[in-house]
């Protein structure tokens, strides 16, 4: 009898082991599964973070472009001011430079003048 229960649950238990062998494989497959999914994940956030932050780097850089075009703005009048009073001292220095100049020839000239009269 002992015998004929043995061959009959046979079968079952074959069944039985290929159900567990099955349970564990499912339960590894889920488990690489899973894995995968959080590793997926975490390069996601990675990514995620590296645009974030690419973001917020490309933002301060406009803020400071913006403040130095502001800036810049700001400092044109005063620059053009500074270029214009360079532009009339520059304006009278050559004047001046030709003033002197005429004064020179004049002065040469009258001296040459004076030399020929000593000659004569």
């Amino acid at each position: 009898v002992a015998e004929a229960t043995y061959l009959q649950t046979a079968p079952h238990r074959a069944c039985d082991t290929a159900c567990v062998r099955e349970r564990g494989l499912k339960k590894k497959v889920t488990a690489v599964l899973w894995a995968a999914d959080a590793a997926l994940q975490d390069k996601c956030l990675e990514k995620s973070e590296a645009i974030r932050t690419a973001e917020q780097v490309n933002n301060a850089l406009r803020k400071k472009i913006q403040e130095y075009d502001r800036v810049v703005l700001a400092a044109l009048p005063a620059i053009k001011k500074s270029s214009e009073a360079w532009t009339r001292t520059v304006e009278e220095l050559r004047r001046e430079n030709e003033r002197l100049l005429r004064e020179r020839d004049a002065e040469h000239r009258r001296q040459r003048g004076e030399d020929e009269v000593r000659d004569r």
